[in-house]
């Protein structure tokens, strides 16, 4: 089985964990993070990605992350990344995330390795190693996700959500729902814009890349008939 790591994760919080105790602390406890991940899943090969610089959703949302501009990073972290990259062959993407790579490499022989909930829209094996816990996501649990996080947006990422929708109410709309396309024109109703829809999708959707971004899901045309 192949460990698929986020290596992003692994980098920033062994730098920010270690900015007063030096780089050495730093690379040994990113060591000791990768070996427990390893052990601990059974995994006999490794896999890591790191977001490059480039990111195709910063072109369709100029606003995507601007709530983290300023924000200092950890001494050691572009270190980290180097190393990472050297040292154990993560891979540096380009034109997406590191997610998006995560999702993209995900098959029945892998195991997804992170501590972000947001990759739960990707479906199959889980490994989270600050909670040791695992989790098997089933792909229409993964699209719930997915279109609850458009109705609630992601803080995280300045993506605003629909004003009076949290977690409990896009729960209650999209929860009880398992086909696409249901879900999708339930949400498509409440933004009632398809143009601000689409680029929620896009900044929020797990496995795309530049030449392959998400759209709206094809509705059979014996289902628009029936709406006509």
């Amino acid at each position: 089985m192949i460990a698929l790591i986020d290596m992003d994760i692994v980098a920033f919080s062994c730098a920010a964990y270690n900015n007063d105790f030096g780089w050495e602390a730093c690379k040994q406890d990113m060591d000791d993070m990768l070996a427990r991940i390893m052990d601990t899943t059974g995994a006999n090969e490794m896999k890591g990605f790191l977001s490059g610089p480039n990111n195709f959703r910063y072109d369709i949302n100029p606003a995507y992350k601007s709530n983290r501009a300023g924000k200092v990073d950890p001494v050691y972290r572009e270190d980290a990344k180097a190393y990472l990259i050297t040292d154990y062959g993560a891979v540096l993407t380009d034109g997406n995330e590191a997610d998006d790579a995560l999702g993209l490499a995900q098959t029945s022989n892998t195991i997804v390795c992170s501590i972000d909930k947001d990759l739960f829209q990707i479906a199959g094996r889980h490994y989270n190693w600050r909670k040791d816990e695992f989790n098997t996501v089933e792909p229409v649990d993964g699209l719930r996700l997915f279109y609850r996080q458009c109705l609630t947006g992601d803080a995280t990422d300045g993506i605003p959500g629909v004003g009076g929708i949290g977690k409990v109410k896009s729960a209650r709309i999209i929860n009880d729902l398992e086909d696409e396309i249901d879900m999708f024109e339930a949400v498509q109703a409440i933004f009632n814009d398809d143009t601000r829809l689409l680029m929620h999708g896009r900044c929020l959707k797990i496995g795309q890349t530049p030449d392959n971004m998400w759209s709206f899901p094809i509705v059979p045309t014996e289902r628009s008939e029936e709406g006509t």
